[in-house]
């Protein structure tokens, strides 16, 4: 008869196993959750407030044709929306890192935090949808180690 009748040994293996893939998992998770909410143009449930070009006779224009065409707000070369499917930078056990490779995307961050004439079109960051993602995963990870669900 074995001694460790309640798996603790297997409970160890599948806790030191979810140590590397929930933080992968999680990382993943968000960046499909930032590109999910760019291409619906909302973030935390909020819709981006639509561009203001009504000054300029070239930035009407460039509106009118932009929506004629069906782009979304923050499509114009599509760098950026190209620039959302790599957003993962690092991940551990204590910190996951995404982040709009500055370097291709320079302007960004002006639209993500938005400026003094530009309001903020948040596409990134914390956000009570994307915790919410993350607490079932955990969750999930967590039955997994301990009820070997």
């Amino acid at each position: 008869m074995s001694d460790d009748k309640f798996n603790f040994g297997k409970m160890i293996q599948r806790l030191q196993e979810a140590k590397y893939s929930l933080p992968s998992a999680l990382a993943q998770a968000g960046q499909l959750f930032f590109q999910r909410n760019f291409d619906k143009q909302k973030w935390d449930g909020v819709r981006w407030e639509k561009r203001n070009y009504k000054n300029t006779k070239a930035g009407k224009y460039y509106a009118d044709k932009m929506e004629a065409a069906g782009k979304p707000i923050l499509v114009a070369s599509g760098k950026l929306r190209q620039a959302m499917q790599n957003t993962v930078r690092d991940f551990n056990w204590h910190q996951i890192t995404w982040a709009v490779d500055s370097a291709t995307v320079d302007y960004a961050k002006y639209l993500n935090f938005g400026t003094d004439k530009m309001v903020a079109r948040q596409f990134m960051g914390t956000s009570k949808e994307l915790n919410g993602v993350f607490k079932d995963k955990i969750k999930k990870a967590f039955d997994r180690v301990m009820l070997n669900r």
